[in-house]
């Protein structure tokens, strides 16, 4: 598995091990959502392929360059449900 895809599974694999579930259907299939800037645009390189593959498949869900608060911090893959908040994610980058 490449660097990308352990990273996918990272993310997916902690929504699970903290329990997260949506909100709104109670579905444990949860993708926490991606900010920033995606690599691909910062070196000017074509998607990869795989990458493209998880994003259909709704295993990566990239949530726009800026990171506020208020926005939404994990996508249900069942429902669709953007729900949570970034607000405990910046106070960790933020310390």
């Amino acid at each position: 598995m490449g660097e990308s895809e352990d990273r996918v599974v990272e993310s997916v694999m902690k929504a699970k091990l903290l329990g997260v579930v949506c909100d709104k259907c109670g579905s444990d299939e949860i993708t926490e959502i991606s900010y920033g800037l995606p690599w691909w645009l910062i070196v000017g390189e074509p998607v990869d392929p795989r990458i493209e593959k998880l994003i259909e498949k709704r295993k990566i869900v990239l949530g726009g360059c800026c990171i506020r608060e208020e926005l939404p911090r994990y996508f249900c893959r069942t429902c669709s449900n953007k729900f949570g908040n970034c607000r405990d994610l910046l106070n960790i980058l933020r310390n």
